[in-house]
C-alpha cells in the first residue's frame, strides 16, 4: 500500500511527471508509425534549387525544362546590367532510402549554348521524366500553399 498512498498524497507530482512522458511517447508513435506501416515511394523525384551566392562568378542564365520526357536546359537572354548571382543544383530524392543525391551537370557546355537555345543533359539521358504531380505508385507532390512554408 506504500505506492498507492504515495500516489494519493502526491497526485499533482505524479501527473506533472507522467503527462509529459505520455505526450512524448504519443508524439513519437505518431511520427514513427505512419512511416513504418506505409510502403515507401518507388519512384525518384527530380527537382532543382536556387541558392543566392554573392561570391560565385556569374553563371549562365538557364532553366530546366522537360520536353517529351527528357530533361533539357534552356538558356535565356542575359541582362548585362543585372547578372544573376545564384547557384542552381539539380537533385533527385529517393524515397526508398530517404536520401537526396546531387546530379552534377556541366556549366561549361551550358555557357557555350548562347542566347535562347536548348540542349539535353547527358547526365540524365537514361531517365524518363514525368511532369505530373502524382506518381504511378500513388504518391503526390504538393508545393507550398498560401501561408504555408514548404513542401
Amino acid at each position: 500500500m506504500g505506492i498507492r498512498n504515495f500516489v494519493r498524497e502526491n497526485l499533482v507530482l505524479v501527473m506533472g511527471i507522467s503527462l509529459p512522458l505520455l505526450l512524448v511517447v504519443l508524439f513519437f508513435l505518431t511520427s514513427v508509425l505512419p512511416k513504418s506501416l506505409a510502403t515507401p515511394p518507388q519512384y525518384e523525384m527530380l527537382f532543382s534549387v536556387l541558392r543566392y551566392d554573392y561570391q560565385t562568378a556569374t553563371t549562365p542564365n538557364f532553366d530546366f525544362i522537360v520536353r517529351d520526357g527528357v530533361l533539357m536546359v534552356r538558356t535565356g537572354k542575359s541582362d548585362s546590367a543585372n547578372q544573376p548571382r545564384y547557384a542552381r543544383k539539380l537533385l533527385a530524392y529517393d524515397g526508398r532510402n530517404e536520401s537526396i543525391r546531387e546530379i552534377p551537370y556541366g556549366l561549361n557546355e551550358i555557357g557555350k549554348l548562347g542566347e535562347q537555345a536548348e540542349m539535353g543533359l547527358p547526365e540524365t539521358r537514361g531517365m524518363r521524366i514525368d511532369t505530373s504531380s502524382r506518381a504511378p505508385d500513388g504518391y503526390s507532390f504538393e508545393g507550398p500553399s498560401y501561408g504555408g512554408g514548404g513542401l
